[in-house]
Formats: structure tokens, sequence, C-alpha cells
């Protein structure tokens, strides 16, 4: 048997035995509540802050502020059905480079200096 084969065929029993077990469910679950909150925060707190005194005072802006959640909200639902309408799993990678490093440090002194 490969490696290959062998690394799948744990991997099968260890989903296997994790369905049996219902911790497969809970992540499922989990992951579902993440991505809809994930999703929910920005346009709901956007209309928060249209609700500030300074905003609210003046119409065209708080109507720009609940145009602008109206329109990522729609996005947001839109993007969703999206993803879930595709079989492919998505994937998120975070990839540490050094250049992102020297970036941030550079702009914390610019900060630092003003």
């Amino acid at each position: 048997m490969t490696t290959g084969k062998r690394q799948r065929s744990q991997k099968q029993q260890r989903t296997q035995t994790d369905a049996r077990n219902g911790s497969a469910l809970r992540e499922t679950d989990l992951s579902f509540v993440w991505n809809l909150w994930a999703s929910v925060w920005l346009p709901v707190a956007l209309f928060a802050v249209s609700l500030v005194p300074r905003i609210s005072q003046n119409p065209i802006l708080s109507r720009s502020v609940w145009s602008a959640a109206a329109v990522i909200a729609v996005w947001q639902i839109l993007l969703y059905f999206q993803v879930n309408r595709t079989a492919a799993q998505k994937t998120l990678t975070v990839e540490f480079r050094s250049q992102h490093y020297i970036q941030a440090a550079v702009q914390a002194m610019v900060f630092a200096y003003w």
C-alpha cells in the first residue's frame, strides 16, 4: 500500500469514527453558525453606526449608510448561496512572509512618529 493510499484510508477511518461519535455533525453546525455570523456582522455594524446622533441628524448621510449596509447584506446573501451551490470545499490559507513583517513594522513606525 502506498503512502498516499494509507493516509486516505486512515483519514476515512477517522471520519467514520468521528461520524459515529457525532463530532462531525457538531463541526458542520459550528462552521455554519460561524459563517453566518461572519457574513452578518458588517451590515449590522454599519446600521448601528447610522444610529449615532451625529449621523442620524443628517438624512443624506443616514440614507447613504443604510444603502451601503443593504448593498453589503444583499452581496453577502448572494455570495452565500453561490458558495453553497458549488460542491468544492473552500479553504483559507494564511502564509506569513517576511515582506509583510517589514511592511507592518514600517507602518507602525510611521504611525508612532505621526
